[in-house]
């Protein structure tokens, strides 16, 4: 029987579910932008994940409410050092991309965040080993090639500040080898949990290591609790999305992202980027596009289908 034609897949809700997560992450980074204007880097990638640790935790303990599944069980863990290692790579794909947005237009730093299949396919061949053919090299060459249009890194409209999400990608891309070699060991919700538990850690040791702490006003506070909200929820939709269908199938809708990214950014702060701009963004997401039917269709060891990043 075809995978998705799987009485157990329900393609259409699990298509609502990647489009509505990828606007509430979408909306996540447009409250960070603005919110970057008075508050530093380090205290709102804080807030994000702190917040998330906390709507976790509420999820995980309705969850077992639900289906009675012990807590302990979720977030145990069959392979403790890969979950760190995925989850540095996570926070560091947030924390630049945050230090980014501060300085480059919303529309611009999600395109280029978008590269991350593009390193994938070059990590997946250095340190996998894979094979990789023709099609998908000249899908790299693509999406590099829309990312310098993006950039301009020749020209006088170079943002040294690009640089950073650019950062992000990598970060991302470290993100998704690792999850090949953890494979199925642990459930998402074990990755959810630790993901959000180690950004926690480390944003609140940097936090503590400098001067970075600026006490919110209320009206703030209750920004920040709606922008960690955003994050988890997305985090879950995300997750649900991709258990009710094929990931082969809805990945490509995670691509709207890049849409909501781009009309929050007209809408809220005014962003109006040139026509190479919009080429790049069109050449990355091709790209990203074409190698992830390409990984679909390759026989390879350790062959995983490229999921989107969890910001």
């Amino acid at each position: 029987m075809n995978k998705t034609s799987h009485p157990e897949y329900n393609i259409l809700p699990a298509v609502g579910y990647i489009v509505l997560a990828t606007l509430l992450l979408a909306t996540m980074d447009a409250i960070v932008k603005y919110m970057l204007e008075f508050y530093s880097t380090p205290q709102i990638v804080w807030v994000r994940y702190v917040g998330q640790v906390i709507w976790v935790c509420l999820i995980l303990l309705i969850r077992q409410c639900i289906t009675k599944e012990r807590l302990k069980t979720v977030i145990k863990s069959n392979h403790l050092k890969l979950q760190i290692i995925r989850s540095l790579c996570m926070f560091g794909g947030t924390f630049t991309l945050f230090m980014g947005l501060a300085h480059v237009p919303l529309s611009l730093g999600a395109a280029i965040a978008e590269l991350a299949p593009v390193f994938v396919t070059v990590l997946a061949a250095l340190i996998l080993k894979e094979h990789v053919g023709i099609y998908r090299w000249s899908m790299v060459a693509l999406g590099l090639f829309g990312g310098l249009l993006i950039m301009k890194p020749f020209g006088q409209e170079f943002n040294v500040w690009l640089l950073f999400p650019v950062g992000t990608a990598l970060c991302f891309s470290g993100y998704y080898i690792a999850t090949r070699y953890l494979g199925a060991q642990d459930s998402t919700w074990t990755t959810l949990f630790y993901t959000a538990l180690l950004g926690a850690f480390l944003s609140t040791c940097i936090l503590a290591l400098g001067d970075f702490w600026k006490q919110p006003s209320l009206e703030d506070t209750a920004i920040f609790l709606v922008l960690s909200l955003f994050g988890a929820l997305g985090h879950l939709f995300l997750i649900i999305g991709f258990t009710r269908a094929p990931a082969s199938v809805i990945a490509p809708f995670t691509y709207m992202g890049l849409v909501w990214a781009g009309l929050l950014g007209i809408i809220f702060f005014t962003e109006r980027p040139d026509i190479w701009s919009y080429a790049g963004a069109v050449c990355i997401v091709i790209s990203g596009l074409v190698i992830l039917h390409r990984e679909r269709k390759a026989s390879i060891k350790n062959r995983a289908i490229i999921r989107k990043g969890i910001r």
